[in-house]
């Protein structure tokens, strides 16, 4: 009996100790609250490394103050294509002013008339005081990151706020005040794909207003992208038929298109970027590293010692622009001038061949005249090019489609969508 008193003694105290610890923990919780963001300077004594890398990466220097550079203006974003300025409006609004910056070419440029999607039959620039190009509502939430709109649909006006004027560490890992006051208690979340997908899909409008205003920006977006019917995808027409974009620079659609989509052992944001934004390898080796057996020079059909042989990434991640932002495919298929030739738009091959993309397709399909993946990305393309068109015929061949097993996800939801 005595022992038995003792080990009850003993589990009280144990007891009595976690409470105590409890109670310290949630009165640290109590001190932190309101919106748990510390700062970006906040993690740089535990994290000096990462700061650093953190500070000169892209996720940091898109956006700053630009008072009166520009006459108006008031701040400026953009860093390695080009410049936009923006200037305060009444309400609130921070308006993105109707000429741009082109860095490469040396030229200001009308910000209205590079959006114009030609391929969108009487499509035509907006007026630059359009909603479309308010900062606060169109571009804020993954510039500047925690941000907060501030809208009020009443009044019609903003009162936007932000803790640092740039995509800050608790950007990407969330609210650290807790953490930073206790780390071994509150660990920081890390980083994976969903943690890249806030700012890098395309969504619907009406599925981020859905989400509450008390939010940062990201997090809205964050939430609205749980749920797919959120994302936009090859229904829109800033897709070609086959699935390339040509609009503004999200890359999650096609991302999602990738053979491994869906697979844990496939590759994730992080096997290819470091969480500053960068790319982890220079070159080849970004492909190479997991493609050990992929010869550039047998593969690619390009003699390896030329100088102007192309890249894994110049094939197989074709780079667009919009609005004279370049960005690049990440859904990695095959390069098939054919598709272009059927649906539109261009291949990677006219990217440096003055060539016809007929002339372009003849020569791929010499070096690859069989390829199972090429086929089936073309009968998906043509499913939606007839179902965009209203083709009656395609229910049947797009029913069997959406239930075979091999069916790619965004293509099934696309026809849903489109029938």
């Amino acid at each position: 009996m005595a022992v038995t008193g003792r080990r009850i003694a003993a589990a009280i105290l144990v007891i009595g100790a976690l409470a105590a610890a409890l109670h310290v923990t949630f009165k640290a919780m109590e001190a932190f609250e309101g919106d748990g963001y510390a700062g970006s300077e906040s993690c740089r004594e535990c994290h000096e490394r990462e700061y650093g890398l953190w500070l000169t990466g892209p996720h940091t220097v898109h956006f700053r103050a630009a008072t009166n550079e520009v006459a108006g203006s008031l701040w400026a974003i953009g860093r390695k294509d080009v410049i936009q300025y923006l200037r305060a409006m009444s309400g609130g609004r921070l308006q993105t002013m109707p000429w741009s910056w082109d860095i490469a070419k040396g030229e200001w440029y009308s910000t209205t008339k590079s959006m114009v999607r030609d391929w969108i039959p009487g499509d035509g620039p907006i007026d630059w005081r359009h909603e479309a190009l308010t900062f606060n509502r169109a571009c804020m939430g993954c510039h500047i990151a925690p941000s907060w709109q501030g809208y009020d649909p009443v009044k019609r006006t903003f009162s936007t706020s932000w803790k640092e004027p740039r995509i800050s560490c608790e950007g990407c890992h969330g609210p650290l005040k807790r953490h930073c006051a206790m780390p071994y208690i509150f660990r920081a979340s890390r980083l994976d794909d969903e943690s890249c997908v806030a700012c890098h899909v395309k969504l619907y409008g009406e599925a981020i207003e859905r989400q509450s205003t008390d939010l940062p920006e990201y997090e809205r977006r964050s939430r609205a992208a749980k749920d797919a019917s959120n994302i936009v995808m090859l229904e829109d027409f800033d897709f070609t038929a086959d699935g390339r974009d040509l609009g503004e620079n999200y890359t999650i659609t096609r991302w999602m298109m990738r053979p491994t989509a869906g697979r844990k052992d496939g590759p994730s944001c992080l096997t290819c970027h470091t969480s500053s934004g960068r790319t982890r390898f220079k070159g080849d080796a970004n492909c190479t590293s997991c493609h050990s057996g992929k010869s550039a020079e047998v593969h690619g059909h390009h003699p390896i010692a030329s100088k102007s042989r192309p890249t894994c990434v110049d094939c197989h991640m074709q780079k667009t622009s919009f609005a004279r932002i370049s960005h690049y495919d990440h859904s990695f298929r095959p390069p098939d001038p054919r598709l272009a030739v059927m649906h539109g738009g261009s291949s990677s091959c006219s990217q440096c061949h003055s060539r016809s993309e007929a002339e372009n397709a003849e020569i791929v399909e010499k070096w690859f005249p069989e390829s199972p993946r090429r086929e089936k990305i073309r009968r998906e393309a043509s499913l939606i090019e007839r179902a965009r068109k209203g083709d009656p015929e395609v229910f049947a061949e797009a029913a069997s489609y959406m239930v075979d097993k091999d069916a790619n996800p965004v293509v099934v939801e696309s026809l849903k969508r489109l029938l």
